[in-house]
């Protein structure tokens, strides 16, 4: 239901209104949604370029709209759903991004921590931070 949601609509609004201080916020997570998949998305990265302004590490897993258990909430992480984020990591490192990544899930009910206690979220974070890590290589 968003004007700009697909691979094309965001390539063409950045063509149509350029400017230095628009950009893109890239989720993965809504891409998927679309049939995208790593490569797609790494193709995707490479055309935007230096117009990607933030960089969601999220993926569609078994998605964010109603609660599930526990285990299937978190393969929205990344390195826990199928998505593979090595092309997609490698892509950002090809055109040198260097704005920020937030390693993102919506729990349901929205609003509450992704893991019971700030030490399973910081260490949740951290695991998806080393798979990331681990594919830039």
């Amino acid at each position: 239901n968003n004007l700009i949601n697909t691979p094309d609509s965001l390539k063409w609004l950045l063509e149509i209104l350029p400017s230095k201080n628009l950009g893109i916020a890239l989720a993965p997570y809504h891409l998927e949604t679309l049939g995208q998949n790593a490569e797609s998305i790494a193709q995707l990265i490479n055309a935007l370029g230096d117009q990607i302004f933030m960089f969601y590490a999220w993926q569609y897993g078994m998605g964010c709209m109603k609660k599930l258990p526990k285990d299937q909430e978190l393969l929205q992480m990344p390195g826990r759903g199928k998505l593979d984020f090595k092309p997609i990591v490698q892509s950002l490192k090809a055109i040198n991004y260097s704005g920020y990544t937030s390693i993102f899930m919506h729990p349901v009910p929205r609003g509450i921590p992704i893991l019971p206690t700030v030490k399973e979220t910081t260490n949740e974070i951290k695991r998806a931070k080393n798979y990331l890590d681990a594919n830039l290589i």
